[in-house]
């Protein structure tokens, strides 16, 4: 169960994040390290769960075959999130609440 889906998007942050170190001062790489630690950790550490998960289960789980049918899913159902946050939030700004 490798979600190879993924694997851009985090080469792509730790190539960039790199890139950005590189053009900045000691003190400004201090300064952002952590920030890019914390993303790289966000990227990684869930994945690498899920493996650890699924490595602990048989292959006709029940646990594993609902992930397995709920992963194609979750992009959409997080992309459906974001969009209610940003409306919310949107209508928060409209109204002088943030």
């Amino acid at each position: 169960m490798r979600d190879r889906s993924a694997r851009p998007c985090a080469s792509t942050h730790l190539y960039t994040g790199s890139r950005l170190l590189e053009n900045l001062s000691a003190s400004e790489r201090s300064l952002l390290e952590p920030y890019l630690k914390v993303m790289d950790d966000h990227l990684y550490m869930p994945l690498r769960d899920a493996y650890e998960t699924a490595a602990n289960h048989t292959a006709d789980s029940p646990a594993l075959i609902a992930l397995q049918q709920l992963l194609p899913v979750s992009t959409t159902i997080a992309y459906a999130v974001c969009q209610q946050i940003c409306r919310a939030y949107a209508e928060r700004e409209r109204l002088g609440k943030s």
